[in-house]
């Protein structure tokens, strides 16, 4: 909880000295609260049910309070709330993680002009996608998996009904030259790590890099994904977003505790994303959406997390509304779909 709160990765030593005051916590914990409450000549069992019976109550309150109030938002300032960071499209907004309505897709995929794809950040460009498209009268249908890069012959680790999506999208969307647009955490399916930012901001978690399905393959996993986006820039009119850049810090917390600029370093994004865009920077016919050239200076070598009262995240690495209507209004002309 410490390094939740913190925003990221706890040091040995910080580990250490938590462990220390756990023990000293734990045995005045023991001393001043468990053994008088054990003591019956203290202490009756009436008591302690009357006593336990009332917590509970009282927790369970507040904690139903806050579930409902979400979690007394209203003392956020406006721009760090969800209701302005995160926007969902709800209408033909597909998440494979959870039900899919195949009939309500199926009606989604006859009427669309576009179609996102992806993990999550997918889903996070979802509303500003649509909303820009609906300005040309045109219509997208969104497709995602928490977690999941829908590439054939690829398994996304603790993400089993990933290949569903993978499999619907290559029978129903990858198909007739549609126009899609691909979004996925390029940098982690391939690389495996989490990020750090060079700066002091280390992304908490363990690793989720991709794996090719074929245990038998000795191919690299990136020349993998390669060659398999490249065989959809001969059946799509496709678009890929690179790597969006990552923080290394939750960004609203950063702001909700801090009033100087969030700002993070361009050089480490390109060192450690180099690879991977120039793999993509590589692949014949594919055109590359790069979002970092929208929040990023080649001068200062900074990268911005805010424009004007804008939060740009509404974590460490998924683009707010307000990012994602920067990245909506790019992709909508590389696809060129207002002509």
């Amino acid at each position: 909880f410490f390094g939740f709160n913190l925003g990221s990765q706890l040091s040995a030593q910080l580990v250490i000295l938590l462990c220390v005051l756990s023990l000293v916590l734990g045995w005045f914990s023991w001393q001043f609260v468990e053994k008088p409450f054990r003591d019956k000549k203290k202490i009756s069992k009436s008591v302690i049910f009357s006593l336990s019976a009332s917590t509970l109550i009282v927790f369970t309150s507040i904690g139903l309070l806050l579930h409902f109030t979400s979690g007394f938002s209203s003392r956020l300032p406006i721009e760090l709330r969800d209701s302005t960071l995160i926007k969902t499209s709800g209408t033909c907004n597909f998440n494979f993680s959870a039900y899919v309505n195949s009939e309500h897709l199926d009606e989604c995929i006859l009427s669309s002009d576009v179609f996102l794809v992806g993990d999550s950040h997918a889903g996070a460009l979802g509303f500003a996608l649509s909303e820009r498209l609906k300005k040309t009268d045109k219509k997208l249908t969104i497709l995602s998996h928490v977690g999941c890069l829908p590439l054939e012959g690829i398994t996304s680790p603790g993400r089993t009904s990933c290949a569903d999506l993978t499999k619907y999208l290559y029978q129903n969307i990858f198909i007739n030259n549609n126009n899609v647009i691909l979004a996925s955490r390029w940098r982690i399916k391939i690389v495996g790590t989490r990020y750090n930012n060079g700066e002091g901001g280390i992304e908490p978690g363990g690793s989720v890099q991709a794996f090719i399905s074929d245990k038998n393959s000795n191919e690299n996993l990136k020349n993998f994904i390669s060659q398999k986006i490249e065989n959809l820039t001969e059946i799509t009119n496709l678009v890929v977003i690179n790597q969006i850049p990552e923080v290394g810090l939750h960004v609203p917390k950063w702001y909700f505790r801090y009033s100087q600029p969030l700002t993070h370093s361009y050089t480490e994004y390109k060192k450690q994303n180099h690879n991977i865009n120039t793999m993509l920077d590589n692949i014949e016919g594919l055109k590359v959406l790069k979002s970092d050239t929208l929040v990023c200076d080649d001068t200062s070598l900074r990268c911005v997390t805010k424009l004007g009262a804008d939060i740009l995240y509404f974590d460490d690495d998924h683009p707010s509304t307000s990012f994602a209507e920067l990245i909506a209004d790019r992709a909508v002309l590389m696809l060129a779909v207002d002509h």
